[in-house]
């Protein structure tokens, strides 16, 4: 551990030995109150960053935090369960919701999933009203007793209750702090950043997500336990909307994506309605202009601004410093992996039969047929809008085919998902390096590669006991960038990259799955002549070691060089397939081509 990660824990520790010491040295009841409320919006802002570490907006928190509260209450009050019950089942029930809720609206994206939580909301606003014999109804709660732990005794007072908050809030920042280092966390990260990225790089995007939304809700139904026990009453109203907006505000106004965001911005905005209580006719119009005030000197949230002062970034973009990098003609040499080929050439390993796609009467694939064998380069050409994206789409599950049927080593994965796909051995680099994480450094990009590839290990992982496998990211992270020549721009965002090195990263990343088909949408697009010697070099010799690949280009010199079987495409249709020397003296290939 080096010495500025000591320094961190250690300020840490001080400052949150300190914070627990409060109650000793505070004895006024209103700012314990605003303590324990500063602590409950700091865990709720905490359970809510992960679910938006995966790009996914909810307003739907408050009704969690309602399913949780009414849940413990109606155990311990009508059924007699202890609190410890009350509150374990807050989290689960809340759990179990969000399990069936995610799975139905989770493949909704954008606007469409924001409004689908906001509904779920809605309707459960309105069943917390009608289900008067759990909920009280519009009367309510009263008279819910205050929480008693086994060992511990009765929690009465602001104090305790202090105590116990702090306790609830240490435990989802510790929780919170593991689950974004360790793989699944990162593989959140990914999804975030670019959900089409992760989900060809293997990662289960889907799976991920609801797995993300059930832990930030079961955090939330434990909040929900301790706010309903804190207070002497609740109510349909104290889970109404205004509660899911502010657990987004604390997010927002700390930084969003960030562990110290939501304190900080549940420390700001949680006093500020008791500090502008002397203005009750203008309070609401004081807390939203401070708030815009917030959002417009801190576009990236409170501390967002902070850690650019403290972190301010080791690499400025410098486009004259990035426009001079030039490929290495030694790219790939030292590079090695195990791809799996098969001495026996004549193994097919992708047949496609009759691959047809259209898109709402438009015709982009007609009865596609062709086979790849092991170890061999393939090339796909034909003019521009001739479908080559398009058959590159169905066969890595971006979009399935009407019709027709692909089979992988022997087993028909048609319906298959990218990410299965990607399992499977097929990988792909996009046309327009939609395959980078941009805002990442190169170093980052590549080892979320290698996270993918090596999955997540479950509770070993969650608390940083893989120390192996941590290693061996690293490792295997630098031993690429220097086979590959990216070492000297490791730590640069891949958008700043030129367009050459964009491109070799992409591949580099690709390679890491270890993949026994690679498909190579326009690799040399945009390049000079010298890169793309450079590049077909480095595909000759990953042939030479057995990697299967598939190349779409327009520049047909490169194909010619690289490929030993080529397939013309022109409107949807294969028009030819043959040799280099075949293609080239065909004369549909010709009039495809020169229009004549």
């Amino acid at each position: 551990m080096n010495s500025s990660v000591v320094w961190k824990v250690l300020i840490a520790i001080i400052g949150w030995t300190l914070i627990a010491c409060v109650p000793f040295l505070v004895k006024n009841i209103f700012l314990l109150h605003i303590f324990n409320l500063i602590f409950m919006g700091s865990a709720l802002g905490l359970s809510w960053a992960i679910l938006a570490r995966t790009g996914c907006v909810s307003f739907a928190h408050n009704a969690f935090l309602g399913i949780g509260a009414y849940t413990s209450v109606f155990l311990v009050m009508q059924i007699g369960v202890p609190f410890l019950i009350g509150f374990l089942a807050a989290g689960i029930i809340a759990g179990i919701f969000t399990l069936v809720i995610g799975i139905i609206v989770l493949r909704l994206k954008g606007i469409f999933f924001v409004l689908s939580t906001f509904c779920f909301a809605q309707i459960m606003l309105r069943v917390f009203r009608i289900a008067e014999p759990i909920t009280g109804g519009l009367n309510g709660i009263r008279g819910i007793p205050k929480p008693t732990l086994p060992f511990i005794g009765l929690f009465e007072s602001h104090a305790h209750f202090y105590f116990l908050f702090f306790l609830y809030t240490s435990v989802v920042l510790i929780f919170t702090v593991r689950l974004f280092s360790s793989s699944m966390g990162r593989e959140f990260k990914a999804i975030g950043e670019n959900i089409f990225a992760a989900e060809s790089m293997g990662i289960d995007t889907f799976g991920r997500k609801v797995t993300a939304f059930v832990i930030s809700s079961v955090l939330v139904g434990f909040g929900g336990s301790l706010h309903a026990h804190y207070s002497y009453f609740i109510s349909d109203t104290t889970f109404e909307t205004v509660k899911a907006i502010e657990i987004v505000v604390y997010n927002i106004v700390g930084g969003v994506g960030s562990i110290a965001g939501p304190i900080i911005g549940a420390a700001i905005m949680i006093p500020v309605p008791e500090l502008l209580s002397g203005f009750v006719a203008y309070q609401i119009a004081l807390y939203g202009f401070i708030l815009i005030l917030i959002v417009r000197f801190f576009p990236k949230g409170i501390w967002g601004g902070v850690k650019e002062v403290i972190y301010p970034r080791v690499y400025v973009e410098d486009l004259t410093r990035t426009k001079s990098l030039q490929l290495s003609s030694q790219l790939g040499q030292e590079f090695s992996m195990e791809f799996k080929a098969n001495d026996n050439n004549n193994i097919k390993l992708l047949e496609c039969s009759n691959i047809s796609r259209s898109f709402s009467g438009l015709v982009a694939l007609t009865n596609i047929s062709f086979s790849v064998t092991k170890g061999e380069i393939i090339g796909i050409v034909g003019p521009n809008g001739a479908g080559k994206t398009t058959l590159f789409n169905t066969l890595t599950g971006v979009l399935p085919p009407n019709r027709g049927r692909i089979v992988f080593e022997g087993k028909e994965i048609t319906h298959l998902r990218p990410y299965k796909r990607n399992q499977l051995g097929i990988t792909r680099v996009f046309q327009n390096v939609e395959g980078l994480y941009i805002t990442a450094s190169v170093e980052e990009n590549l080892s979320r590669a290698l996270v993918a590839k090596m999955g997540f290990k479950g509770i070993k992982d969650l608390f940083g006991l893989e120390k192996e496998k941590h290693r061996r990211i690293v490792q295997r992270t630098q031993e690429i960038m220097r086979s590959f020549g990216l070492e000297s721009v490791s730590r640069e965002v891949a958008k700043n990259l030129p367009h050459g090195f964009q491109r070799l990263l992409e591949l580099a990343m690709a390679l890491i799955a270890e993949p026994k088909l690679l498909l190579l949408d326009e690799p040399v697009s945009g390049m000079s002549l010298e890169e793309m010697n450079v590049i077909a070099g480095l595909l000759e010799k990953l042939q030479q070691q057995g990697l299967t690949i598939i190349v779409v280009e327009h520049n047909v010199n490169f194909v010619m060089r690289l490929c030993s079987h080529i397939m013309v495409l022109d409107y949807g249709i294969k028009i030819a397939e043959g040799t280099p020397e075949e293609i080239q003296t065909n004369s549909e290939v010709i009039r495809a081509f020169l229009g004549g």
